[in-house]
C-alpha cells in the first residue's frame, strides 16, 4: 500500500516539477558561412530566449577554438526575456572545410545549448572558379573627421553561365545594401553599401551571406564581411 501511495505522489507532482524548469532556446542551431576568405572575421546574429517558467543562468561557454567568440551582455534571463549575441569566427589560422560545435552551458533543462558552425575557408579568394568578391571585405571604416557613408565590392562571374544570387543572411541594422539578383556570364556587378544615420556613429562587424549555383548545379554559400572602424586623429 505504501509503494502505491508513493507512485501516486510521483504521478501527481511530476508534471508540476516539469513546469518549473528553466529553458533557453536559440533561433538557429546551424551557422553555415559557406566560402569565407582567410584572414577575415565573420559573424552571425543569434537570438537566445528564455522559454521556461523560471530564470536561467548562463554558467559557461565552450567554443572549442580560440577562433570563435560568443560575447554576452547578460548572464541570466528571466522567463520571456531574450538577448542578441553575435557569434564571431576568425579565419586566420585555417584553410579548407572546417566545422566546430560551440556550446553554451546553463542551469536549465536541458543544460546545454548546442550549435554547429561550418565554413569553407579559402586562402586566395581570387582563385575561386565561379564567383570572386573583390575586395573580399566591405570596409566602410572612417579615418579622421570626414564621414564615410558608402563602400562597394565587386562580384565577378568567371563562368559562361548566368548565375542567380540570393541573400540568405544580412543583419542590416546599420546600413542599406544594394545587392544584385544575378550576374551575367563573364560579367561584373557591384554591391553597394550605404550607412544609415545610426551606422555613421557606430563601429561594427556584420556579415552578408548569399547563395549561388556552381557549375555542378549545386547551391553554395559565400560570406562577405562588413566592417566599420572609426579612427580619430589621435589614433
Amino acid at each position: 500500500m505504501r509503494s502505491v501511495f508513493i507512485v501516486l505522489l510521483i504521478i501527481v507532482f511530476s508534471p508540476i516539477v516539469g513546469l518549473t524548469q528553466g529553458l533557453l532556446e536559440a533561433d538557429t542551431e546551424l551557422i553555415d558561412f559557406g566560402i569565407v576568405p582567410q584572414d577575415s572575421n565573420v559573424n552571425r546574429k543569434i537570438v537566445i530566449k528564455s522559454t521556461g517558467s523560471i530564470a536561467v543562468r548562463i554558467d559557461s561557454v565552450n567554443t572549442y577554438c580560440n577562433c570563435i567568440t560568443i560575447p554576452f551582455d547578460k548572464k541570466e534571463l528571466v522567463p520571456g526575456d531574450s538577448m542578441i549575441v553575435f557569434l564571431e569566427l576568425s579565419s586566420a589560422r585555417y584553410v579548407g572545410p572546417r566545422e566546430w560545435q560551440p556550446r553554451i552551458y546553463t542551469n536549465g533543462t536541458p543544460s546545454v545549448l548546442k550549435f554547429r558552425l561550418k565554413a569553407m575557408i579559402v586562402e586566395d579568394i581570387k582563385k575561386m572558379p565561379n564567383i570572386v568578391a573583390l575586395p573580399h571585405t566591405l570596409n566602410v571604416s572612417q579615418f579622421g573627421e570626414t564621414a564615410v557613408r558608402n563602400a562597394s565590392v565587386k562580384l565577378i562571374n568567371k563562368t559562361e553561365r548566368h548565375i542567380p544570387l540570393k541573400i540568405l543572411q544580412n543583419d542590416a541594422d546599420y546600413y542599406r545594401l544594394n545587392f544584385p539578383g544575378f550576374i551575367e556570364p563573364y560579367d561584373t556587378v557591384e554591391v553597394i553599401l550605404e550607412l544609415t544615420e545610426d551606422g555613421i556613429n557606430q563601429e561594427f562587424l556584420r556579415t552578408v551571406t548569399f547563395e549561388f549555383i556552381n557549375e555542378k548545379e549545386e547551391k553554395k554559400k559565400f560570406s562577405i564581411p562588413i566592417r566599420r572602424r572609426i579612427f580619430t586623429a589621435r589614433e
